[in-house]
């Protein structure tokens, strides 16, 4: 399973930075994808991918 984001997840502080660490601690993502500008919502702006690794969705 994947969720796409804004790239900005990647970078804020706050209560996101606090998400991400539990992510990276809690090995709940697999891998990060930047997608290209303009790939899915025809706008300019960057997205992410997040993927969770195959034996979480199980």
């Amino acid at each position: 399973m994947a969720t796409i984001m804004p790239h900005g997840v990647l970078f804020r502080g706050g209560k996101e930075k606090l998400i991400r660490k539990f992510f990276i601690n809690d090995d709940v993502i697999e891998a990060i994808i930047s997608l290209t500008q303009d790939l899915l919502t025809g706008k300019v702006r960057v997205t992410t991918l997040l993927s969770e690794p195959q034996e979480a969705i199980a």
